[in-house]
């Protein structure tokens, strides 16, 4: 377990250099249900993993076995062990510890599960073999082509009304009370400034209170809707992080590991509800276009 944690401290500090951090954004967006730490873990000893399993769950689920002298991933799962503690004896009405003969506190002794955690291990598809491996991301072959239904399954996911208008100087805000969209970007950019808007709003903007840090609230709302559009195949070639430098040179080991809690757990969440709303949006289109071809059949 010590090993472990120093390879999550050298992964922290490692990846927030302006080289590597968009690589491991691009990898996070593969293992969106995977907390930071084990994603953290599994980049670490294997940066070119894409679908990652345990052993059994291989064998069970997907009829494929892992490769004889293959190096386990190692990664931490929750578990809870039982210890003993020595209690003060109460009193189930008042509460107050009891006394024995000599004035004395009594104690007693009681069992409890305490959270832990364990090392186990999981291997990615490449050290596995048997049945076709079926694509385990969901991403459309391309997001524009659903332009519209992508576009609503965003929407959706916000809290504050979405509204486009023409904008001079930038291509998207968002306040309290709203988000705005230029209306006259292209397709692409437009998913993605809503995705990026919806992060902040998500992120920064909560109960009449602004993050005030522009570079704080630049690289987490950039970051999760980078991890969320590359998770759905929305072009992402364009960014740039270019606060990444100078925000975390100063950063303490526990700063940067929250940052990275707080972008993973808005990616994760910002996934979910999109790919939820987009496969209603689909089954909305598709009912909508067969009632049309039954209305014209019925027309001939």
């Amino acid at each position: 377990m010590e090993q472990i944690t120093k390879e999550l401290l050298a992964g922290v500090k490692d990846i927030f250099s302006d080289d590597k951090f968009i690589d491991f954004l691009n990898y996070a967006s593969k293992f969106p249900s995977y907390s930071t730490k084990n994603t953290l873990l599994i980049y670490r000893q294997n940066p070119n993993a894409s679908v990652v399993m345990g052993r059994r769950t291989w064998e069970k689920q997907y009829n494929r076995v892992v490769n004889d002298n293959e190096t386990p991933i190692k990664i931490l799962a929750p578990t809870k062990r039982m210890v003993k503690r020595k209690v003060y004896q109460r009193d189930p009405l008042t509460n107050e510890v009891l006394l024995d003969e000599l004035g004395n506190k009594i104690l007693s002794e009681e069992k409890i599960n305490v959270p832990s955690w364990v090392l186990v291990d999981v291997y990615d598809a490449e050290q596995t073999k048997g049945d076709s491996i079926r694509d385990y991301t969901f991403m459309p072959k391309s997001a524009v082509e659903n332009f519209e239904e992508m576009k609503n399954a965003i929407i959706k996911c916000s809290d504050v009304p979405v509204n486009f208008k023409e904008l001079a100087l930038e291509n998207g805000y968002c306040t309290e009370k709203e988000i705005i969209v230029d209306n006259t970007l292209p397709e692409a950019m437009t998913l993605k400034t809503l995705v990026h808007e919806l992060a902040h709003s998500k992120l920064h903007i909560y109960e009449g209170h602004i993050e005030l840090n522009e570079e704080k609230r630049e690289v987490e709302a950039e970051s999760a809707a980078y991890i969320t559009l590359a998770h759905f195949g929305i072009d992402t070639s364009d960014y740039s992080f270019k606060y990444i430098g100078s925000w975390s040179k100063d950063k303490e080991v526990e700063q940067l590991m929250n940052s990275l809690e707080v972008i993973k757990k808005t990616s994760k969440t910002l996934i979910n509800e999109i790919k939820k709303n987009f496969e209603n949006e689909l089954q909305r289109t598709k009912a909508v276009t067969r009632t049309k071809e039954q209305k014209i059949d019925l027309a001939r």
